[in-house]
């Protein structure tokens, strides 16, 4: 006797063999359907919580992102769904921001209790711990690899070196929350965003301020965005930034001439833009929306036009962050549905890359 099913009846089975067999490793991995084709996979764990992190790492090859929750650091394989490591860190609290190092062997964290760790990203397991002086709210590595620096509550900036564990100098550049930074090429200056709309390029070694604007001034805007969050983001050659105005106006620039390249109204409120490694494309979260069903969709942009390429949804509350893999395949968005969600970017972009 065959057993006859209808189409959507076949789909809810294939659906709950993958919610069972991920439950039982302790892990759950969906492929999406419906109108959600466009998601590859839905990667949740026991104990996350929603993805209010700085940045989604993703390794250079495009095959891992990272993941945590309080008490444990996951990597996840993006080509099966599946958990290729998972560590318990010891720690009760979650991080605040992540990043690797360019040559993928470390990942740098920064954690809501004010420390600083630096884990192998071959075994997750940490190298060594610094920090805990000051609130860090945003954090960059310098090309090399081997420098870090951070960004407090109260303007000050700090240089790290990651292989020793040890604070190299300090700058103070503002009285508010830095909440950007990033290194230029050379990694000699840094760029840094702080919370008054101040844009200012630093030479930590000599403890100056190279050249400063405030953002907004090239259009005549007046006012401060909305900071919380940090609504800011670098292109890796350092020559642009995105950044939200007043909550709402997403704007490109470039950084050193405050030419806008473009901007755009939205009727959603963005989390923290993303850069794609090649510069091409920028992706961002919904946290807010003024319309239904604009709160937690994931929108990807030409960064050179501005145009909307694919509204990805969705995730069941405010998508925080994002980030394109540099193979330019995939999507990931962290939200506060306490999921990382993996999507299919447009087929153009991927031949392109090829």
């Amino acid at each position: 006797m065959k057993l006859r099913l209808s189409k959507a009846e076949w789909v809810l089975a294939g659906l709950l063999a993958a919610l069972v067999g991920g439950i039982a490793g302790g892990t759950v991995a969906v492929r999406a359907v419906g109108r959600d084709a466009n998601q590859v996979y839905c990667l949740r764990e026991p104990g996350w919580r929603d993805f209010s992190v700085g940045a989604l790492p993703v390794t250079s090859d495009s095959r891992c992102v990272y993941g945590w929750s309080p008490q444990a650091t996951t990597r996840w394989d993006l080509r099966t769904g599946r958990v290729a490591l998972r560590r318990d860190h010891g720690k009760d609290v979650a991080p605040r921001w992540v990043t690797m190092t360019p040559d993928d062997r470390h990942l740098v964290v920064a954690w809501w209790n004010n420390t600083l760790s630096v884990l192998d990203a071959a075994t997750l397991r940490p190298v060594r711990n610094f920090g805990g002086r000051r609130a860090i709210v945003s954090l960059a590595v310098a090309p090399d690899g081997d420098r870090a620096a951070t960004g407090d509550d109260k303007g000050w900036i700090d240089l790290w070196s990651l292989k020793q564990g040890r604070q190299l100098t300090e700058c103070r550049i503002s009285r508010r929350h830095v909440v950007r930074l990033a290194f230029d090429p050379s990694g000699r200056h840094i760029l840094a965003v702080s919370a008054d709309a101040l844009l200012q390029a630093l030479d930590m070694a000599a403890k100056r301020i190279v050249w400063s604007r405030r953002l907004g001034d090239a259009s005549g805007r007046l006012g401060e965005p909305q900071w919380r969050w940090a609504p800011a983001a670098f292109s890796s050659d350092g020559g642009r930034i995105a950044y939200v105005w007043h909550g709402r106006v997403l704007i490109v620039e470039e950084v050193c001439s405050g030419r806008v390249i473009w901007q755009r109204r939205l009727d959603w409120s963005p989390g923290v833009p993303a850069f794609s490694p090649d510069g091409r494309y920028l992706v961002a979260g919904s946290i807010h929306g003024t319309k239904p069903n604009t709160q937690g969709r994931v929108f990807l942009f030409d960064a050179q036009t501005g145009h909307i390429l694919r509204v990805y949804r969705k995730h069941a509350h405010a998508a925080w962050c994002a980030a394109v893999t540099p193979d330019a395949r995939y999507v990931v968005s962290g939200g506060g549905d306490n999921a990382l969600r993996v999507w299919e970017m447009p087929r153009a972009a991927a031949r392109a890359k090829e």
